[in-house]
Order: structure tokens, then sequence, then C-alpha cells
């Protein structure tokens, strides 16, 4: 049998090939794009505004960390303060500020009258006080209250003097004053009016840390008459404690 005659040739079949994203067990190539400087500064800028955006922190409160005074008004032991009131709170750490009351009681600052027909007591202090950087301090910003009890017969003139100040800008001081024509007696309470050109306190810087402010008191009493002696026999409530009362706003800088 002759082999040959039975070996047909069979068809050709044509191969096709599948598109490149039908081969199985292909990957598709990832594709690198490059960033434009544009693009880089574009995201920078937006991880920068929302790093700005965080929360602010809460506002710190002041705190007195020495306090040095002298003067008739205030011997040794003479003067306390008050700084904070136990029931403050934190504000709200949103919020940019914050007014905290600071007060002194002097326990001689009321005026006693002799037969020379005046007299003054004063007091001064110099009070370190520590904020956190970031923060500056408003002293006096809403004027000073003086509380106490006074006798103050008629021809008399009673003043208050206060006064407020930064050590590291003594330029810059916060003036309130108050006087009056007597008779006067037992309790009295007043607000010392800023003088012209020291309304809405002083300022610390924004450095932070511990700042000295420089307080005096003055309280006294002179005879508007001109004739000395009316005072023989009347004296002032000698040695009565007064309190003088002002705030402290912390400020976001």
């Amino acid at each position: 049998m002759d082999m040959k005659a039975n070996l047909t040739p069979l068809p050709r079949q044509k191969l096709s090939l599948a598109p490149r994203s039908q081969r199985p067990h292909e990957r598709t190539p990832k594709t690198t794009t490059m960033r434009s400087p544009l693009t880089l500064l574009i995201s920078s800028s937006t991880a920068i505004a929302l790093t700005l955006r965080q929360p602010p922190t809460a506002i710190p409160v002041p705190a007195i960390t020495n306090i040095s005074y002298w003067g008739s008004a205030c011997p040794p032991s003479g003067l306390t303060y008050a700084f904070p009131p136990s029931d403050t709170t934190l504000p709200a750490p949103s919020a940019n500020s914050t007014r905290t009351p600071l007060a002194f009681t002097l326990s001689h600052f009321s005026p006693s009258f002799a037969s020379f027909g005046s007299s003054l007591r004063m007091c001064n202090a110099v009070v370190a006080v520590a904020v956190a950087q970031g923060w500056k301090l408003v002293v006096n910003g809403k004027a000073t209250t003086a509380q106490g009890a006074v006798e103050v017969p008629a021809g008399a003139r009673f003043y208050l003097r206060g006064s407020w100040a930064w050590a590291a800008d003594m330029g810059s001081q916060s003036v309130g004053m108050f006087d009056t024509a007597g008779p006067l007696a037992g309790p009295f309470a007043h607000l010392l009016a800023p003088v012209e050109g020291s309304e809405g306190g002083v300022e610390s810087g924004c450095a932070g840390g511990e700042q000295e402010l420089d307080v005096e008191f003055q309280a006294r009493a002179v005879n508007d008459t001109d004739t000395f002696g009316w005072v023989d026999g009347v004296r002032g409530t000698a040695d009565a404690a007064w309190t003088l009362t002002t705030d402290v706003e912390a400020v976001r800088c």
C-alpha cells in the first residue's frame, strides 16, 4: 500500500492574535504620571491650609508667680490678692480671649486725719504675671473699682488714684482717678475713671513667659477750707481695708 496516497494535507488555520486588553494572564503596565511643579505647589499649599485650620488650643489662664509690695497702705502682710476666683472656668478652645478679675486688698488704705489737715496712703506693687507664648495680656481695660469704708468730714475732699503699667513699657500707663467732697461715712464704692489717653488698659507683648506689672494705689484726704484745726477730734476710718478690682484679659496674638 502506498502510504503517501492516504496523507491528505490539512487546511491551514489562521492564528488570530487577541487585542492586548483581551490576552489572558497579561498585566497592563501601570502608567506613571509626572507631576508638574505647579501641581506640587498646589498640593503643598493645600496641606498647609489644612494644618492651619486645626482647632486652636484652649486659652491659658494667666498666673501670678511672684509679688512684692511696700507703702503705708500695705505694710508687711498687708496685701492679699485674688486671681483668678475659684469659680473661674476655662473658656471654649475656639475662643480668642478671656477676661479674669484681679483684686487687691490693702489693709491700711483708708486715710486718717490729723491736725495738719491732710493724709496720704499709698501702696506700690510689682507683680510677676506669666502667660503662654502667643498670648498677650491687657490689664485694666474696663477700669478699676475701689471699695471700702471711709469717714471724711465736711470741708475735706477725698481722692483715689490707681495706675497700671508693664515694666517693659513704662511710657504707657493706664491711670484711673476719682475725687469727691465730704462728708462721707461708712461703706463706699466707686469706679476710678480712666484719665484721657489711658482708656483701654495696657498691653503686654506676645513673647509669653513672666512679665512684670507695676501697680500703684493712692488714697488722699485734703482740707478744702482755709482754716486749719477743723479736724481736731475727727479721724477717718483708720487702718480700714479696701479692695481694688481690675480685669486681666488674655488675647490670642
